[in-house]
C-alpha cells in the first residue's frame, strides 16, 4: 500500500464514550506520535472498538501531525477489510489510547458516531 495518510484526531475539546471531556492541544498529538514510535509500534486497526484489540486487519505505518490534526499511514491492511472501508461499511474513525496517550487501537466504525465528528474522508486506495 502506498504511504497515504488518514486524519484519526485532532485538537480541541472532545467528550469520549464515558462522557469525559477533554481540551486536546497540538503538544497531546506530538505526544501521541512519540509514544507510538517509543512504546507501542504495533498497533492494530480494528472493527469497533475491542477490549482486546483483536483482530487486526492491519497495522499503524506512521504517525505524524500537520497544523492541528493527526494522520496515520497503514500498512498489511487485509483486502477484505480495505474493501469493506471503500463500500462505506466502515466511514469513521475512532482512536483508542491509554492514560497517558499510548496509542491502542484505530476503530473504523460502521454507524456507530465518532467522538469527533467531521474529520476528513478517507478511503484506502
Amino acid at each position: 500500500m502506498k504511504n497515504e495518510f488518514c486524519e484519526i484526531f485532532r485538537t480541541g475539546t472532545h467528550t469520549d464514550s464515558k462522557g469525559t471531556s477533554r481540551n486536546w492541544t497540538t503538544d497531546d498529538l506530538e505526544k501521541i506520535c512519540e509514544n507510538f514510535e517509543s512504546k507501542n509500534p504495533d498497533v492494530p486497526i480494528c472493527c469497533g472498538h475491542p477490549k482486546t484489540n483483536s483482530p487486526a486487519y492491519g497495522w499503524i505505518e506512521k504517525l505524524k501531525v500537520e497544523g492541528n490534526k493527526l494522520y496515520a499511514s497503514f500498512k498489511d491492511v487485509q483486502p477484505e477489510f480495505k474493501e469493506a472501508v471503500k463500500k462505506g461499511l466502515f466511514k469513521t474513525r475512532s482512536i483508542s489510547l491509554t492514560k497517558d496517550l499510548i496509542p491502542r487501537h484505530i476503530a473504523f466504525l460502521g454507524a456507530q458516531a465518532p467522538a469527533i465528528k467531521g474529520m476528513e474522508a478517507f478511503c484506502f486506495r
